[in-house]
């Protein structure tokens, strides 16, 4: 009978534990609508988008580089929502260009000097 009252206790314990939590999340999700318990653990920053702004279906133009004759592109890293191209080579051509592969938004280039 001793057994039945522990598991009893511990069922108890476990059921107000999860209406804690349901409870938390109704209270986070009622402050911010894109919420989710995911988001705490992402170590990548997102790319924040208008609240009024529909993510495009349609494909995007094409992008313009203007890179110079000499320059090439060494290396096309994806990553989430965002690729880095790494322009090469070393010295005046040498650097990283952000693109939005959501929407074809040039999101800026990282030169890097020697």
């Amino acid at each position: 009978m001793r057994w039945l009252k522990s598991l009893i206790i511990i069922l108890t314990f476990l059921i107000v534990s999860a209406l804690m939590l349901i409870g938390y999340g109704f209270f986070k999700k009622s402050q911010n609508p894109n919420w989710t318990l995911t988001d705490i653990f992402l170590t990548t920053p997102k790319i924040k988008q208008n609240k009024h702004e529909n993510p495009s279906t349609n494909p995007f133009n094409d992008i313009l580089l203007q890179l110079s004759p000499e320059c090439v592109i060494e290396d096309i890293h994806p990553d989430d929502n965002r690729v880095y191209l790494t322009i090469g080579p070393i010295g005046p051509c040498h650097q990283v260009v952000v693109i939005d592969i959501g929407n074809g938004v040039h999101l800026g280039r990282i030169r890097i000097d020697q």
